[in-house]
């Protein structure tokens, strides 16, 4: 099967399983079992961090029947399941910091993450001292936008990313080369509420008017998104939207970008500065890591 899911990072120590702290998959796990009553693997997309969130992760189920299963009762259990029920059911089991989007049956070679040809995300950034948006990065210092939409265009292509990843202590030799498809920066406007949470319910018409006359795009218990919610304008609550898609990303590639090019816009570096960054493949010479919070898995490509 392939779980679409999204879920509010900011309790979660992760998607996956650690002992002794809550994480995505722990909680999805149990949810899972409660419903299916059998064994089971699981697979995601995206290796979210603690903290981080996510709008199109995706999730591959195997169903391996229960403990005692003949292969046959297996193949049954698979064939005789009602998606639309099962969608239901673990949106009424999952605490509601996580939602169940959609849920479909797959190829039997299906895997989320290695089938996968590309994860796009999203990083917000404020500037506004504003309690509704809790998935931005409150910056209150001015940024230099246009340096730093200058200074993105080095990052596009493929090339060795070693100056934004953490190493891997297990494999210190991986390769850290990875394809940037595309990355770029959008000024928007933001209304007064909250950017998309899950932290309370909300049950509503697919695709029907909401507050203040806004597209209201319910596809899952929980979460709600308001399509005409930014507007391209020049305006005082001004929120930084970035843009980044790859093939792959390395472990917290994007944060280590995002903090780079935020340092680029407060003047600490000079935009050329960017490609001689990337050059030295060295973690040292780039700049900050953005926080978590305001980074968003939006969607996983196949």
């Amino acid at each position: 099967m392939k779980i679409l899911l999204a879920y509010d990072g900011s309790e979660f120590r992760g998607f996956v399983k650690n002992p002794n702290v809550l994480t995505v998959e722990e909680e999805l796990t149990k949810a899972l079992e409660q419903v299916l009553g059998c064994a089971f693997s699981m697979v995601c997309a995206g290796r979210t961090d603690a903290g981080v969130h996510a709008f199109g992760q995706v999730v591959s189920v195997a169903i391996s029947g229960s403990l005692n299963a003949s292969e046959a009762k297996v193949k049954n259990i698979s064939e005789s399941i009602d998606l639309e029920a099962l969608k239901k059911s673990l949106n009424s089991i999952c605490p509601e910091s996580i939602s169940i989007r959609a849920i479909s049956f797959a190829p039997d070679n299906f895997d989320a993450r290695l089938s996968a040809t590309s994860r796009f995300y999203h990083y917000y950034i404020t500037r506004m001292q504003n309690p509704l948006i809790r998935h931005a990065w409150h910056i209150e210092k001015p940024l230099d936008l246009k340096a730093m939409k200058k200074a993105t265009r080095f990052i596009i292509g493929e090339q060795d990313f070693s100056s934004f990843c953490r190493k891997d202590n297990g494999n210190p030799e991986k390769s850290l080369s990875r394809f940037v498809m595309r990355a770029s920066w959008e000024l928007v406007d933001v209304a007064p509420f909250n950017l998309p949470s899950v932290s309370k319910s909300f049950k509503g018409v697919q695709n029907s008017k909401g507050e203040n006359g806004l597209k209201r795009e319910q596809d899952f218990k929980g979460l709600y998104f308001f399509s005409d919610l930014f507007r391209k304008n020049e305006h005082k609550n001004q929120l930084l939207r970035f843009h980044i898609q790859a093939n792959a990303f390395c472990h917290q590639m994007v944060r280590s970008i995002v903090g780079t090019l935020v340092d680029i816009g407060l003047g600490k570096f000079h935009w050329k500065d960017m490609q001689k960054i990337i050059e030295a493949k060295d973690r040292s010479r780039a700049g900050q890591l953005a926080p978590p919070n305001g980074l968003i898995l939006q969607e996983v490509f196949y």
